[in-house]
């Protein structure tokens, strides 16, 4: 299942790494030059400080069938040390 990029048929996608957005996040895609389209999330830092002339790179993508999938995330599990934590 891949995420579906708005007019456009079979186009390769890839989640960016700055921003590691997942299923249910509010994305956008940006237009690589060679790379097909990198997904971000719409608050990404990378997005929202693009120079005007890449804005026009911009292009809406959706979650589609990708939302189904199996993902790899990274969390972080903050504990305080006691005895028998792990």
């Amino acid at each position: 299942d891949a995420i579906e990029v708005e007019g456009v048929g079979n186009l390769l996608t890839e989640t960016a790494k700055c921003c590691k957005p997942l299923p249910g996040d509010a994305v956008i895609g940006f237009i690589t030059r060679g790379r097909g389209v990198k997904v971000h999330r719409r608050d990404c830092h990378n997005i929202l400080n693009l120079g005007d002339g890449d804005r026009d790179r911009l292009i809406e993508v959706d979650w589609g069938g990708a939302a189904r999938s199996r993902w790899n995330v990274d969390i972080t599990v903050q504990a305080f040390q006691r005895q028998d934590l792990l």
